[in-house]
């Protein structure tokens, strides 16, 4: 059987009738024509449909004898019913696969990522075997579905990959600024094609303030810390003839500010920690959405192609 276009198959059933004791003088086999040659007495089923019959009339020669034996060869060109398999496997597979692919929908947060993509590939198995057990073992026509299965399935293992990758990203964030150059496809030019434009300039905003606040509180924080050590220990000198005059302050004063200061950086750190894992969490997102394209574009590519392979 060729099963490659299944379950959109013709299967051609050959049939040779003969005599192997009596030859074309003693038995002649003859084909009618006519009405007396139509097909009147198949059975419709809901498996197959009769197509057409074909008789041809050979006459052979075999090397043990010279007489001539007639033969009637006939044939039966069946065509498969294919619309229990569209509406059972065919068609859930397909809506099985595009469901696959919204792995990168699902918003990282949720925990049903990796649960989600491994439902799907057991359910895109599962309709392999069904198809596996409906068709005959043979390795001369692979079945074209079976490819195709084959290929939704290695595109489910890679979703589920590029996800623990995407979410080590989301969940794992980094205290570390991002580098720019990923700041610039990823967060910028990516971003701007995928509509998270705005979040990308919210996000360089507030990078930049975090920045400039943190390198301001950094420089008060030190310049309080040496004009403290200055003052605490030494006088000035005498100003016009002036006797010197100590102008130091008092040391729970200088404390306090000095606290106040540290306090201070410490807060503007936390907020560009918080700030640099919210960048992270940006690329995560993109990437989400750029793999869901490019796998949604390779699956309806493959769907369409499969479809016009087999009908």
């Amino acid at each position: 059987m060729n099963v490659k276009k299944f379950p959109f198959d013709t299967q051609v059933c050959v049939l040779e009738f003969g005599s192997w004791i009596y030859n074309g003088y003693e038995l002649n086999l003859l084909k009618k024509t006519g009405k007396d040659s139509e097909q009147t007495e198949f059975a419709e089923n809901g498996i197959w449909v009769l197509s057409d019959v074909n008789v041809e009339r050979e006459v052979r020669k075999f090397n043990c004898c010279p007489e001539p034996y007639p033969m009637l060869i006939f044939n039966i060109i069946l065509k498969r019913r294919p619309e229990f398999y569209l509406a059972n496997i065919l068609l859930p597979c397909v809506l099985l696969s595009f469901l696959s692919m919204l792995v990168f929908y699902l918003p990282p947060e949720s925990g049903e990522k990796i649960s989600f993509g491994m439902t799907t590939i057991l359910g895109l198995l599962l309709f392999q075997q069904m198809i596996a057990e409906t068709l005959p073992p043979t390795a001369d026509n692979a079945p074209i579905i079976g490819t195709y299965f084959t290929f939704i399935i290695s595109m489910g293992c890679t979703s589920v990959l590029v996800t623990s990758v995407v979410l080590n990203i989301y969940c794992g964030s980094s205290a570390r600024p991002l580098p720019g150059w990923i700041r610039t496809i990823v967060l910028g030019k990516l971003g701007s094609v995928l509509g998270r434009q705005n979040a990308y300039v919210k996000n360089r905003n507030e990078y930049n303030m975090v920045e400039r606040k943190a390198k301001e509180a950094a420089a008060d924080h030190l310049y309080e810390k040496n004009r403290s050590n200055h003052n605490d220990g030494e006088f000035c000198g005498d100003i016009g003839g002036k006797s010197e005059v100590n102008i130091s302050r008092p040391r729970s004063s200088t404390r306090r500010k000095s606290q106040n200061d540290e306090e201070a950086l410490v807060s503007a750190g936390s907020k560009s920690v918080k700030d640099y894992e919210g960048q992270w969490r940006e690329v995560a997102v993109i990437l989400d959405r750029l793999f869901l394209i490019i796998s949604l574009i390779i699956v309806s590519v493959a769907a369409a192609h499969i479809l016009i392979a087999i009908m």
